[in-house]
């Protein structure tokens, strides 16, 4: 017989004292994907705000960007990680001016409630 011994697949810290839980994510997909979509649009201002870097003239005129859902990439499922797989959301979005410009796309995935 094999020598197994059972180990934890993720690590858990406990929250530090006096910190509140944060809050579930919301079991409506469209809301989680929502909430997701402005923390990735806000996630650039937030990196190139101050540092006078590369920041597109877009974010740098605190203006946010046109953003699309691309058609048909809206999914509800499960999100995997490894051997675990927990609900989740996705949708490919696009990011640019509609017409002519640089434009790109971005996946954005949500954690849902169980």
């Amino acid at each position: 017989m094999l020598d197994a011994a059972r180990v934890p697949s993720a690590l858990v810290v406990p929250p530090a004292a006096g910190s509140t839980p944060a809050a579930p994510e919301s079991r409506d997909p469209r809301e989680a994907l929502a909430a997701a979509q402005d923390r990735l649009l806000a996630e650039p201002a937030v990196r190139s705000a101050g540092d006078g870097g590369d920041c597109p003239a877009v974010l740098a005129q605190d203006r946010l960007p046109e953003v699309r859902d691309v058609p048909g990439t809206f999914r509800v499922g499960y999100e995997t990680a490894g051997n675990e797989a927990s609900p989740g959301a996705r949708k490919l979005i696009e990011i640019g001016p509609e017409e002519g410009g640089y434009r790109t796309r971005r996946w954005v995935t949500a954690p849902l409630a169980r």
